[in-house]
């Protein structure tokens, strides 16, 4: 069996569930995230550093409505993409999407959802993948897959048994000396009494956990614990993952405003940050 291909399936498995049986963003909390999400990714477009095909302005929100004439194609790899949280946000900016997620289900709904749309298939798709595994698909190995101006990891890293070894293999397919990777993820927080939000180990291994009220103390099953196996990124550590990863202008930024979780999960904020680096060569 390959490396990781394990903690893979479990999380291949709890996803493909959760896009069949709607739990993803059925309830009115989760829209709430992704249009967070959306907002705070399209807000930092600028910040990102890439030379987009069309511009986002400067001096006001950032929307469809709000764009300036850019550069010519720009190819996009949203991986881990679920149902396209970071391609909805970055859509206005490029002229190709490119999905990757373990997910089968999660791909067929990320695909549905940009067909309903209306964009060309040919332009956005998403596939099922997994770079993770040490003996990587055929298919992800086209020139389709390579050259990206970005790649975006959006709420997974923290779903990645290796992260170091994802941000490695995912900077080999930013075009050199240009592509630029960002993650977005959670900051690390710990809890009263020594508990973490998530603990910092494979939760593969560890199947009992709970996230934490941190004002009132209570603790509650998180459905999605296994498939977890970090409890977030601190900048200095994200720092050297993407520096040895072979990139230069590093930033890390706390987001301003926390994601609010559900009352059935405890209605826990969770600080999220976002990372950039440009690939070097």
């Amino acid at each position: 069996m390959a490396e990781n291909s394990t903690f893979s399936e479990v999380n291949e498995k709890y996803w493909d569930n959760a896009a069949v049986n709607n739990q993803y963003d059925s309830k009115p909390w989760q829209q709430d995230m992704a249009k967070q999400m959306i907002a705070e990714i399209r807000g930092h477009a600028d910040w990102m550093g890439v030379s987009w095909a069309q511009k986002p302005k400067v001096d006001g929100e950032a929307t469809l409505a709000s764009l300036e004439p850019g550069e010519g194609e720009v190819k996009l790899l949203d991986y881990a993409s679920g149902l396209g949280i970071a391609s909805q946000a970055l859509l206005p900016y490029v002229t190709q999407i490119r999905g990757i997620d373990v997910s089968e289900n999660m791909v067929k709904e990320y695909n549905r959802r940009m067909k309903g749309r209306g964009i060309r298939p040919e332009d956005v798709f998403a596939v099922q993948g997994n770079l993770l595994d040490t003996t990587e698909s055929a298919s992800l190995d086209s020139p389709d897959f390579f050259n990206f101006d970005v790649v975006i990891v959006n709420a997974a890293l923290h779903h990645f048994e290796n992260p170091e070894s994802a941000v490695q293999r995912l900077v080999k397919r930013l075009t050199p000396g240009k592509g630029v990777i960002v993650v977005c993820d959670f900051i690390p927080k710990e809890a009263a009494e020594g508990h973490h939000l998530h603990q910092e180990v494979s939760m593969f291994a560890k199947q009992d956990y709970y996230t934490i009220d941190y004002d009132k103390g209570h603790h509650h099953k998180h459905e999605a614990s296994h498939t977890i196996a970090h409890e977030g990124f601190s900048k200095e550590r994200m720092e050297h993952m993407i520096r040895d990863a072979g990139c230069s202008d590093f930033d890390y930024q706390r987001l301003e405003k926390p994601l609010k979780f559900g009352e059935e999960m405890g209605g826990v904020e969770v600080n999220v940050f976002i990372a950039r680096g440009k690939r070097t060569e």
